[in-house]
């Protein structure tokens, strides 16, 4: 029969394939919109934990005004009790004064002294937070300045949780989670749905019959439909966790509009009752102020000792300090009130 070359010697081949997805039964639009819901959650958690980070600047910022704002009235305590002890060392040398007196003043001093210093120690930490908030060196000694002024919100009290259910990052974020939720439960369902596609193939190849070496075109076009028959029941039941996780979203979505309103009806009540104790506190302010203005009568006329001028003179340091904090705790309820009612602080 002689011989004869099924092979070239040499191979060549060259192709251009190409391949799409011609349908899929909506899977592609469930997952871009599943990746969509995915990212708008991310954006409110983003805002969310703003929030949060604005709220706790806030309570430490009233920290550090009220640290430094008491730390200032200890100055003027001790240096009132300092001039007192001056003048009660000097009229225990003439004999009018006792030692008592004495000792009672270096004690009251002492105590001061002692508070200061834990006041500066709470300072420090406060410092050191906001720092830590700012992005700034932990050596550097931050100094707020006083701004109490803030506005209250104005809305009506029988639709205060309606604002609040449509404002708050949790309940937008729950909102989300269920669309998510619901959109994972049809990209389960869609699991077992058929694939069209279409695929095409163009090139040239040696190593045909009869001719080995010559280089012939060659093209293959066609659909794939592929169906799937039977999983197992693995899709029956990825659907049923998928419905499952549908009620877990919903019972969480349900806690979360439960603990905004305490939320929100308690920091209402805060501030309120902050309100009041600022009234009081105006109230008593005045009253100390009198008192001592009488206790400086009465002390230069040598009705009382100076120790009964000086507890009218910390009676006036202890209610400038007690109107301050009034003040700074209505602020802080108000911003605090703010924020859960999900109005922006930032």
């Amino acid at each position: 029969l002689g011989t004869f070359q099924l092979y070239p010697a040499l191979n060549y081949s060259a192709s251009i394939n190409y391949q799409q997805l011609v349908y899929d039964f909506g899977r592609t639009h469930q997952n871009i919109e599943l990746e969509n819901e995915s990212k708008a959650i991310g954006d409110q958690t983003l805002a969310q934990i703003k929030q949060k980070l604005s709220l706790y600047t806030v309570n430490n910022f009233y920290s550090l005004l009220f640290l430094q704002a008491a730390i200032k009235i200890k100055d003027e305590q001790l240096a009132t009790l300092n001039e007192h002890l001056q003048y009660i060392e000097k009229v225990l040398a003439t004999g009018s004064a006792t030692e008592y007196q004495v000792l009672t003043t270096k004690v009251r001093i002492s105590t001061v002294e002692s508070q200061k210093v834990d006041l500066i120690a709470s300072l420090t930490a406060q410092q050191a937070a906001l720092n830590s908030l700012l992005g700034n060196d932990q050596n550097r000694n931050p100094v707020v300045k006083s701004e109490l002024s803030v506005e209250p919100p104005v809305i009506p009290g029988d639709s205060i949780l309606s604002y609040a259910y449509h404002n708050r990052d949790e309940v937008l974020i729950n909102e989300k989670r269920a669309s998510l939720a619901e959109l994972r439960l049809g990209m389960t369902k869609l699991k077992n749905k058929p694939l069209l596609n279409f695929e095409a193939s163009a090139g040239a190849k040696n190593g045909y019959i009869p001719d080995l070496a010559k280089f012939t075109p060659n093209y293959v076009i066609g659909l794939g439909f592929m169906v799937p028959i039977f999983d197992g029941m693995k899709n029956k039941y990825n659907i049923a966790q998928a419905q499952s996780g549908i009620n877990t979203v919903s019972y969480e979505a349900e806690l979360t509009k439960r603990n905004i309103s305490n939320e929100v009806y308690e920091s209402e009540a805060l501030m309120f009752a902050a309100s009041k104790k600022v009234s009081q506190s105006e109230l008593q302010l005045k009253q100390a102020v009198k008192a001592y203005s009488l206790a400086e009568t009465s002390f230069k006329s040598g009705v009382i000792t100076n120790l009964d001028l000086l507890d009218a003179s910390t009676s006036v340091s202890e209610s400038s300090l007690m109107l301050l904090k009034a003040r700074i705790d209505y602020a802080a309820s108000v911003y605090k009130l703010k924020a859960a009612l999900g109005e922006r602080i930032y």
